[in-house]
């Protein structure tokens, strides 16, 4: 891939990931994967993305036994008969548990402002998502990937 078209690539990621504000969230304990809803916030500057989720649930869990997931963020601009309006970007790598997530907690509330006392929550605990690869497949089943340095 040249330069330009990566860098194009890597502009129109970086919209989708302002643009959206649910991913579906992929882990696995191990025997069989689970998928759940997040909100969560991109930080460019580090390809990693934020987000919450209760200390006592099975992503937690999930996450705690395996760190390698994946983010699904879809732009759904299509129909049911026109797939070809869509986007959607997987956001695959491995995540970790924040330690101190009051360095989190103003940019995740910024963007999620009722959910503050969810995420000032002493059960709430947040994730990071250090991205590895992004695959944004448009129109259908056009496929681009883009690996993170």
């Amino acid at each position: 891939m040249t330069q330009a078209k990566e860098a194009e690539l890597e502009k129109e990621i970086n919209r989708i990931l302002a643009a959206c504000r649910l991913a579906a969230l992929s882990t696995c304990d191990g025997k069989s994967p689970h998928a759940s809803l997040v909100g969560f916030v991109h930080h460019p500057e580090s390809a990693s993305i934020i987000f919450a989720t209760p200390s006592s649930g099975k992503k937690y869990g999930n996450l705690k036994k395996l760190p390698n997931a994946a983010l699904l963020i879809s732009e759904t601009a299509g129909t049911d008969n026109n797939f070809f309006g869509s986007a959607a970007l997987t956001a695959a790598g491995e995540c970790g548990e924040i330690g101190n997530k009051e360095e989190v907690i103003p940019c995740y509330i910024k963007k999620f402002p009722g959910l503050e006392a969810f995420a000032r929550d002493s059960k709430t605990a947040f994730f990071r998502l250090k991205v590895r690869s992004f695959y944004l497949v448009r129109n259908f089943q056009e496929v681009s990937e883009l690996h993170v340095r």
